[in-house]
């Protein structure tokens, strides 16, 4: 809202932000040489830009004019990202917004030719963005890119790795999870009983078969709210109060719903059934709508079902979700973490009684109001401490009393497959970082030498048609002329 409601402040953010470039620009450019600058404008979804071209013109046109001709003074071309262009329509529609001179092209997805002809580069430079030394996997391409073992772990398909192609896997430093909301008078408190409701739920709420149905695999159970294998700290194997491990692969997998049925029973809900004789019904807020998520809230409530515990969705506006975590007027809810740095407190800080969002006024990022002097005094030693022994003895006291307390239901951390081309060497990605690139080494001559052998020329068509040609042509010369 900023283009209505403060144009001058905006004006002056970009002016001021531009001149630290140039004077960046000024200090770094005559040191070191660099192939391009790209400006990753993430102004676009699948149907072209999202702000009008007067917009742009006004706002931002007059400082990329100002920027952009000192990187010229240096010799490196000028490239602009954009996301959600799909389509050549939509890069029509964004060609007008970003119809300045200086750009030597555009990412997008499209063919080289298309990109070279709205571009202004030629082809062989277009192509060098569109042949991917490394990728990730779609979704809907799964299955033909990868394979499952016995014990369920992925590995790669057999076209692939004839080719040379090699998979990584790289652990997101991010976990969504369930909330309770620990003030309220059904799944809250921190008494034997109400852990017991809490752990039976978190058990029914299966998300090995959750990650196995809504990414084919690709995301890792969550045991703890730190990710394992994402290059932090105090993550756990195993969370023995929902999970066991398969004698057969080796792997965690949810205790069976037996054991869920007995701490139901034994937190006062028997089959399901409370003290007042009533279903246990439980209310899920939510501000997405979508298809996407209805199929995800059915397989929650149908999770909740064999324990005889009825989930209602409460859908919301975003507005009205922050009011009701402020005033703690809600009982479950996914959320999501994503860490701002590589180590445990940037995750366990979200259980700090202190933080609790309700006692600081909606602020705080305790969302679930958790409040344990145990965890507490924990978390205060070693927040500040560096990893050592001591720490990873802390650490795992800190896991066992969130997933005795299971003020969340651990669902999943997500995982990336990238598949990595023979000729790209010292390629190991960092999810908290991008400064891997300068590491970064490509056989350029290995890579064409695969090119000309994977895609070598298709001449048949113009064989055939040469043939064709050749023989109406021919066919027409014999043919008897009519006389006059």
């Amino acid at each position: 809202y900023s283009f209505y409601d403060y144009p001058e402040l905006y004006k002056q953010i970009c002016d001021e932000y531009a001149d630290w470039l140039i004077a960046l620009f000024r200090t770094v450019f005559p040191k070191f040489h660099f192939d391009f600058m790209s400006f990753a404008e993430d102004m676009s979804y699948n149907n072209g830009p999202m702000i009008s071209k007067a917009l742009f013109d006004e706002f931002l046109a007059p400082f990329y004019r100002k920027v952009i001709p000192v990187i010229h003074e240096y010799g490196i071309p000028v490239f602009i990202d954009s996301d959600g262009v799909r389509t050549m329509s939509a890069l029509n529609t964004l060609m007008q917004v970003f119809y300045m001179k200086g750009y030597s092209g555009y990412t997008f997805t499209a063919t080289p030719e298309e990109k070279a002809s709205h571009c202004g580069i030629n082809a062989a430079d277009a192509a060098i963005f569109d042949y991917y030394d490394d990728n990730g996997i779609p979704a809907d391409m799964l299955d033909a890119s990868v394979t499952v073992d016995a014990s369920g772990d992925i590995g790669l398909g057999d076209e692939f790795a004839a080719r040379g192609v090699r998979m990584v896997k790289s652990v997101q430093a991010t976990t969504y999870y369930v909330a309770f909301n620990l003030l309220d008078a059904t799944v809250g408190g921190l008494s034997e009983r109400q852990c017991k409701l809490r752990q039976a739920i978190s058990i029914a709420l299966d998300f090995h078969e959750y990650v196995d149905i809504f990414s084919n695999g690709r995301d890792i159970a969550a045991q703890s709210i730190i990710p394992p294998g994402a290059g932090i700290s105090g993550s756990c194997d195993l969370n023995p109060f929902t999970d066991e491990t398969d004698p057969q692969t080796g792997r965690p997998r949810r205790l069976p719903l037996s054991h869920a049925r007995r701490l139901l029973a034994e937190a006062g809900y028997p089959g399901g059934v409370g003290p007042d004789g009533r279903p246990l019904t439980l209310h899920f807020d939510d501000s997405s709508s979508g298809s996407g998520w209805k199929t995800r809230h059915q397989w929650l409530r149908a999770r909740l079902e064999p324990l005889g515990i009825v989930l209602e969705s409460r859908v919301t506006d975003s507005n009205r979700l922050r009011d009701k975590l402020s005033r703690g007027d809600w009982q479950l809810m996914m959320r999501a973490w994503v860490a701002d740095y590589p180590d445990p407190e940037n995750f366990l800080f979200l259980f700090y009684g202190p933080n609790a969002t309700v006692a600081n006024g909606g602020h705080g990022m305790n969302y679930s109001n958790y409040a344990s002097e145990t965890f507490d005094a924990l978390f205060r030693r070693l927040e500040t401490m560096p990893d050592g022994p001591e720490r990873a003895r802390l650490l795992a006291e800190a896991n066992r009393v969130l997933q005795h307390d299971a003020p969340y239901v651990f669902a999943y951390h997500r995982r990336d497959l990238l598949l990595v081309h023979r000729w790209l060497r010292n390629y190991k990605p960092h999810t908290m970082a991008n400064t891997f690139l300068q590491f970064l080494r490509v056989r350029g001559a290995e890579r064409e030498a695969a090119r000309r052998e994977w895609n070598p020329p298709l001449v048949w068509p113009v064989r055939l048609a040469l043939v064709l040609a050749f023989g109406a042509a021919i066919a027409a010369a014999l043919r008897p002329q009519g006389r006059g």
